[in-house]
Protein backbone atom coordinates (compact mmCIF):
# COMPACT_ATOMS: atom_id res chain seq x y z
CA UNK A 1 0.00 0.00 0.00
CA UNK A 2 2.66 2.05 0.57
CA UNK A 3 4.32 1.54 -2.92
CA UNK A 4 0.41 2.38 -4.33
CA UNK A 5 0.30 5.51 -2.43
CA UNK A 6 3.76 6.67 -3.26
CA UNK A 7 3.01 6.34 -7.37
CA UNK A 8 -0.60 8.21 -6.53
CA UNK A 9 1.33 10.99 -5.11
CA UNK A 10 3.75 11.35 -7.70
CA UNK A 11 0.96 10.86 -10.25
CA UNK A 12 -0.86 13.75 -8.78
CA UNK A 13 1.75 15.89 -8.16
CA UNK A 14 3.02 15.40 -11.99
CA UNK A 15 -0.05 16.61 -13.12
CA UNK A 16 -0.42 19.77 -10.89
CA UNK A 17 3.11 20.67 -11.79
CA UNK A 18 2.46 20.30 -15.73
CA UNK A 19 -1.00 22.07 -15.68
CA UNK A 20 0.60 25.08 -13.71
CA UNK A 21 3.56 25.07 -16.57
CA UNK A 22 0.76 24.88 -19.03
CA UNK A 23 -1.05 28.04 -17.03
CA UNK A 24 2.00 29.70 -16.59
CA UNK A 25 3.03 29.87 -20.87
CA UNK A 26 -0.86 30.53 -21.91
CA UNK A 27 -1.35 33.40 -19.62
CA UNK A 28 0.17 36.93 -19.63
CA UNK A 29 -1.47 38.47 -16.69
CA UNK A 30 0.90 39.21 -13.87
CA UNK A 31 1.25 35.94 -11.03
CA UNK A 32 -0.08 38.22 -8.05
CA UNK A 33 -1.88 36.37 -5.40
CA UNK A 34 -4.61 39.40 -5.66
CA UNK A 35 -5.12 38.82 -9.34
CA UNK A 36 -8.38 36.41 -9.99
CA UNK A 37 -7.02 33.92 -12.29
CA UNK A 38 -4.09 33.61 -9.86
CA UNK A 39 -6.27 33.31 -6.99
CA UNK A 40 -9.17 30.68 -9.07
CA UNK A 41 -5.56 28.81 -10.29
CA UNK A 42 -4.83 28.97 -6.54
CA UNK A 43 -7.84 26.67 -5.64
CA UNK A 44 -7.95 24.50 -8.63
CA UNK A 45 -4.64 23.40 -6.79
CA UNK A 46 -5.73 23.20 -3.22
CA UNK A 47 -8.85 21.34 -4.41
CA UNK A 48 -6.28 18.66 -5.75
CA UNK A 49 -4.47 18.74 -2.42
CA UNK A 50 -7.73 18.59 -0.45
CA UNK A 51 -8.82 15.32 -2.50
CA UNK A 52 -5.14 13.83 -2.38
CA UNK A 53 -5.76 14.15 1.65
CA UNK A 54 -8.99 12.31 1.34
CA UNK A 55 -8.14 9.46 -0.32
CA UNK A 56 -4.84 9.30 1.46
CA UNK A 57 -6.52 9.24 4.57
CA UNK A 58 -9.70 6.47 2.92
CA UNK A 59 -6.53 4.06 2.10
CA UNK A 60 -4.82 4.37 5.42
CA UNK A 61 -8.33 3.62 7.00
CA UNK A 62 -8.70 0.43 4.48
CA UNK A 63 -5.03 -0.69 4.74
CA UNK A 64 -5.54 -0.90 8.69
CA UNK A 65 -8.49 -2.28 8.33
CA UNK A 66 -6.99 -5.37 5.78
CA UNK A 67 -3.68 -5.24 7.99
CA UNK A 68 -5.14 -6.80 11.83
CA UNK A 69 -4.76 -10.50 10.93
CA UNK A 70 -2.23 -10.44 7.77
CA UNK A 71 1.32 -9.01 8.76
CA UNK A 72 1.69 -11.47 11.59
CA UNK A 73 3.85 -14.56 11.37
CA UNK A 74 3.28 -18.00 10.68
CA UNK A 75 1.52 -19.88 13.77
CA UNK A 76 1.21 -23.70 13.57
CA UNK A 77 0.03 -23.45 17.31
CA UNK A 78 0.47 -26.42 19.12
CA UNK A 79 -1.13 -29.86 18.87
CA UNK A 80 -4.36 -31.02 20.07
CA UNK A 81 -5.78 -33.22 18.14
CA UNK A 82 -4.69 -33.29 14.49
CA UNK A 83 -2.90 -31.17 12.46
CA UNK A 84 -4.76 -29.25 9.94
CA UNK A 85 -4.43 -28.13 6.74
CA UNK A 86 -4.54 -24.11 6.87
CA UNK A 87 -3.38 -20.91 4.94
CA UNK A 88 -1.56 -17.93 5.81
CA UNK A 89 -0.43 -14.70 4.35
CA UNK A 90 3.69 -14.76 4.02
CA UNK A 91 4.35 -10.71 4.01
CA UNK A 92 7.68 -11.61 2.49
CA UNK A 93 6.08 -13.19 -0.90
CA UNK A 94 2.74 -11.33 -0.32
CA UNK A 95 1.10 -14.43 -0.86
CA UNK A 96 -0.64 -16.92 0.98
CA UNK A 97 0.86 -20.13 1.82
CA UNK A 98 -0.27 -23.67 3.19
CA UNK A 99 0.96 -24.96 6.75
CA UNK A 100 -0.45 -27.51 8.87
CA UNK A 101 -1.95 -26.02 12.52
CA UNK A 102 -2.02 -28.00 15.38
CA UNK A 103 -5.72 -26.85 16.85
CA UNK A 104 -4.95 -25.29 19.58
CA UNK A 105 -3.38 -21.84 20.00
CA UNK A 106 -1.51 -19.70 17.13
CA UNK A 107 -2.88 -16.44 16.05
CA UNK A 108 -5.09 -14.65 13.61
CA UNK A 109 -2.73 -15.20 10.71
CA UNK A 110 -4.92 -18.37 9.82
CA UNK A 111 -7.25 -19.26 7.20
CA UNK A 112 -9.28 -22.41 6.22
CA UNK A 113 -9.11 -21.80 2.37
CA UNK A 114 -6.45 -20.05 -0.08
CA UNK A 115 -9.45 -18.04 -1.48
CA UNK A 116 -10.56 -16.61 1.95
CA UNK A 117 -6.85 -15.86 2.33
CA UNK A 118 -6.32 -13.59 -0.65
CA UNK A 119 -9.68 -12.00 -0.33
CA UNK A 120 -8.66 -10.39 3.13
CA UNK A 121 -4.99 -9.86 2.33
CA UNK A 122 -5.03 -8.60 -1.08
CA UNK A 123 -2.58 -6.09 -1.57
Amino acid sequence: TRRNNYLFIKIVLSATRSSRAKRTFKTKTPSHPSHPSSFSAYRRDMRWLLILAILLACNTCIATAIHYRCPRSKSPGRLCGTWKPRYYFDLRSLRCRGFFYGGCGGNVNRFTSWFACTRTCKF
